[in-house]
């Protein structure tokens, strides 16, 4: 009987010991074009990942579950995402994201082309108008969890 005892409190330890479970983790981010003829044009916008399957150990690459931000009055969203749409983490740790739109942009977009990530973390390439490019910069804030996540 006292193995009994020990067995289920071993089990219960062990069951209210194991790691948080996993979430969509949401982000912020905030980006600046730099040089070309969108200079000095600054936006916010969020991007979330599933973060269920992360082990923390080495290079990982997981696809964005979510990806918004408004350019000059034009929303882009993850269904625009054309080449990348993933998240790159280091031994657990976010590093950047990538995500590049392509022609055709959203209707009405200042750009033809823009692409978060491509030239290392926190870098935004673009081209507007006929060929003109610049490029930009993006920081990323801290993860805000998801309501439900935090019950």
């Amino acid at each position: 009987m006292a193995f009994g005892k020990i067995l289920t409190a071993g089990i219960a330890l062990f069951v209210l010991s194991a790691p948080a479970s996993a979430a969509i983790l949401t982000y912020d981010f905030s980006a600046k074009l730099i040089g070309g003829p969108l200079d000095g044009t600054a936006f916010p916008g969020t991007f979330s990942y599933d973060n269920s399957q992360v082990t923390g150990v080495g290079t990982e690459y997981f696809g964005l579950h979510s990806l918004n931000f408004t350019l000059r009055g034009v929303a882009f969203d993850i269904s625009d995402v054309d080449q990348g749409g993933q998240v790159i983490l280091q031994n657990g740790v976010l590093q950047t994201f990538t995500a590049a739109f392509f022609p055709p942009p959203p209707s009405g977009a200042p750009v033809s082309d823009i692409a978060f990530g491509f030239g290392g973390p926190g870098v935004i390439g673009y081209i507007a108008g006929s060929n003109q490019f610049g490029s930009g910069s993006y920081t990323i804030s801290p993860a805000v969890p998801e309501p439900w996540t935090l019950a």
